[in-house]
């Protein structure tokens, strides 16, 4: 209806949640693959003390970075227009 589609370099299926925890460990291949969607990285984990499936989100370090760069730029600026 509206046209959309799947760009195929950025499609793709991961193994993420409890089970793809497990199974990662038992062969040797380390923590599951995390991704970003809406702004946040997500990271799949398990809970040290209640040994439960937590789910982490972290903002995109991409867009922090840039994000910090820009307000430095601009309290610059304010410092650098203020009268002395």
């Amino acid at each position: 209806k509206f046209g959309l589609e799947l760009h195929p370099a950025k499609t793709r299926l991961i193994e993420f949640g409890r089970w793809a925890i497990a199974k990662r460990c038992s062969g040797g291949e380390g923590k599951p693959e995390t991704f970003a969607f809406l702004g946040f990285t997500h990271i799949c984990e398990i809970n040290g003390k209640s040994e439960r499936l937590v789910v982490r989100r972290k903002t995109v370090r991409k867009r922090m970075r840039a994000k910090l760069a820009e307000m430095k730029n601009q309290l610059r600026a304010q410092i650098d227009a203020a009268p002395v």
